[in-house]
């Protein structure tokens, strides 16, 4: 369990939409996969799927914070992690998109992820 804390509170940082938005137009990562990006993202984002990112590092600049996200908070959670243990620097924001007030940018799938769900 302490090992758990420490290694969270060392590489694991969060923040909230709120917070991120009231940033001067901070970069986003989406961390999704390429269908849920092409159906809408935050505007500008670099998008780079969770399961590519260890292979993609040299893309993200040392000097820079990213705001990560996904749909819910927990892939980006794990990619904040796995940044900030790389030595960059990343925050996730908790939540992900479902808790996002700011602008998205609509894609192939104009409907979105935060269309009203309807059972088929």
């Amino acid at each position: 369990y302490e090992f758990e804390k420490i290694m969270k509170e060392s590489f694991l940082q969060e923040i909230t939409a709120e917070e991120v938005l009231k940033k001067d137009q901070p970069p986003y990562l989406d961390v999704r996969m390429q269908m849920e990006y092409d159906e809408e993202h935050i505007p500008n984002a670099v998008h780079i799927p969770l399961d590519e990112l260890r292979q993609r590092y040299s893309e993200l600049e040392p000097d820079r914070v990213y705001y990560a996200y996904c749909l819910l908070g927990a892939r980006s959670a794990i990619a904040a992690f796995l940044i900030n243990s790389h030595g960059l620097k990343a925050k996730s924001i908790q939540g992900g998109l479902m808790n996002w007030s700011g602008p998205v940018e609509q894609g192939i799938n104009a409907e979105g992820v935060h269309a009203a769900f309807v059972p088929t």
